[in-house]
């Protein structure tokens, strides 16, 4: 019983926009508070959404180097 085909599942980020759809994604989300939602809707029409706020911090780049004599 699929109710909620992987188009109908629709994830947003309120800083990028739509981020992917299906039941599960991998999104690169830029540091930043954003709020993330996710709304399904069945072959009904009828929409359902949830949603929380995360933090993203930025990551300081990193660098390889070697010291040559």
């Amino acid at each position: 019983d699929d109710r909620f085909p992987s188009k109908r599942v629709v994830w947003r980020s309120d800083i990028q926009g739509e981020l992917g759809s299906g039941t599960a994604i991998t999104a690169a989300l830029q540091p930043g508070e954003h709020g993330i939602t996710v709304t399904a809707t069945n072959s009904a029409g009828r929409s359902a959404t949830a949603g929380l706020p995360i933090t993203v911090e930025a990551v300081p780049p990193t660098v390889d180097a070697i010291l040559i004599p």
